[in-house]
């Protein structure tokens, strides 16, 4: 770790880029400036996040990493590649498989995620791109997985609209073409002001075909 820490002026911060790691414990945010991750292979790494927000990752591969937040995760992690990792802590409009300044050049193929375990987290308006869903283990409920909503959208209109009005389109405002999106729903419910009793809810959920519970 020692040879990562660069020193910038007063500012401290961790930069990794070019490497190859393997199996290290490796710690992050926890200098003032933004450490940075980037153009590296890591593979059964665990990563402490002490604030995420001070953490950059950008053009990563990650395969049988542990991620483990120590505060809300609520970050724009484009242009990664995940497999078989696993993520604990809560994670708030975090987007995961977007390709960005590699739309053109994507090195990793059709899936970004694919082989991870998200169900010991706390997700909440977070969507999956590029995603072997398959493969995936989302978080149980309360959160909500609702997966194809292109495919599915008209058959969830009824049932959504009688837990709140407009609640569907609200909900997919912003995630087009996302292969999933997950929701938390008492969160969701204190936002948009749902009065509906939470079992009932799961009830009606439940029977959709494409949402997970």
């Amino acid at each position: 770790m020692s040879s990562w820490l660069k020193t910038y002026g007063e500012l401290q911060r961790i930069e990794i880029a070019d490497q190859s790691v393997l199996a290290k414990e490796i710690l992050l945010g926890s200098y003032k400036d933004e450490d940075q991750v980037m153009n590296s292979i890591f593979e059964r790494c665990e990563f402490i996040l002490a604030n995420p927000k001070r953490v950059s990752f950008f053009r990563n591969h990650f395969e049988n990493c542990a991620f483990r937040p120590k505060k809300k995760v609520q970050a724009s992690w484009f242009d990664n590649s995940w497999a078989g990792c696993t993520f604990y802590g809560t994670y708030i409009s975090t987007h995961f498989g977007i390709l960005n300044l590699l739309r053109d050049n994507n090195p990793w193929g059709d899936s970004l995620v694919k082989g991870c375990d998200f169900s010991m987290a706390t997700m909440h308006g977070c969507s999956f791109y590029r995603t072997d869903i398959a493969t995936i283990r989302f978080p149980a409920w309360p959160c909500v997985t609702m997966v194809d909503s292109n495919r599915h959208f008209v058959k969830w209109q009824p049932v959504l609209s009688s837990l709140k009005d407009g609640l569907l389109s609200s909900w997919f405002g912003n995630e087009g073409g996302a292969s999933a999106v997950v929701f938390h729903w008492p969160t969701l419910a204190k936002s948009h002001k749902i009065d509906a009793d939470p079992d009932e809810a799961k009830r009606k959920l439940e029977t959709l075909d494409g949402i997970l519970l």
